[in-house]
């Protein structure tokens, strides 16, 4: 079934993202038990001598990997990551016992160098940007995170309404919500760049809140 899963580049799983923080994606370990099932049938198929085979598994893995590129969670573009870490390790194993045909390594050159895809964590950590802001937005949003998306308490609720209450009154709020917001914003520019800027800048951006009345924030 994963080998004949046909090729959509924009395809996108059925998920609901409203829930923000809490949001279900049980697609994620699934796709990440099909890229390590189908690295494990490269390393057969290269130890029964089929290398061309080897690499098409690998082609797949990396398909199905890639099948996440779109997704605006950081989560999702973790598991790609570490997919196509596995794909790698895999590749390294079959070129050091077998040889593929140059077709094959030229499709997969081609597949590891669409890999580095700059959009998709930047995408990604505009839609955690967007998570996180419906939390200064919308209290309900702080309270789903605090109480790991059950139903909140009237008492949490009240308390969560006076912290909010208490935050805006002092400044602290709007103080808050703009740290939030550039920091967020630095991280999605470093995540265009191109490697090694990317790293450089990103442990360059700001990481830690000014102080500990950032509580949202932070």
């Amino acid at each position: 079934t994963l080998h004949s899963a046909p090729v959509f580049p924009h395809s996108r799983y059925p998920i609901d993202l409203k829930p923000g923080f809490n949001a279900l994606l049980p697609h994620i370990p699934q796709t990440r038990r099909a890229i390590s099932l189908l690295c494990a049938e490269a390393s057969l198929r290269c130890a029964n001598g089929d290398a061309d085979a080897a690499v098409q598994s690998l082609l797949d893995a990396g398909r199905l990997a890639d099948s996440l590129s779109d997704e605006p969670t950081i989560i999702s573009q973790l598991v790609r990551i570490s997919g196509w870490k596995l794909i790698c390790a895999s590749l390294e194993r079959v070129l050091n016992v077998a040889e593929p045909s140059p077709e094959k390594l030229a499709a997969m050159q081609k597949a590891l160098g669409e890999a580095e895809n700059l959009k998709a964590m930047a995408r990604a950590l505009a839609g955690e940007r967007a998570t996180g802001l419906s939390v200064f937005t919308e209290p309900k949003a702080l309270l789903a995170i605090s109480m790991g998306g059950q139903p909140p308490p009237t008492r949490a609720r009240l308390a969560s309404a006076a912290l909010a209450t208490l935050h805006k009154a002092t400044g602290l709020f709007q103080k808050d919500k703009a740290f939030y917001l550039e920091a967020m914003q630095e991280k999605i520019d470093a995540a265009q760049l191109p490697f090694p800027e990317r790293f450089t800048r990103g442990e360059q951006s700001t990481n830690v809140a000014p102080n500990k009345f950032f509580v949202f924030s932070r």
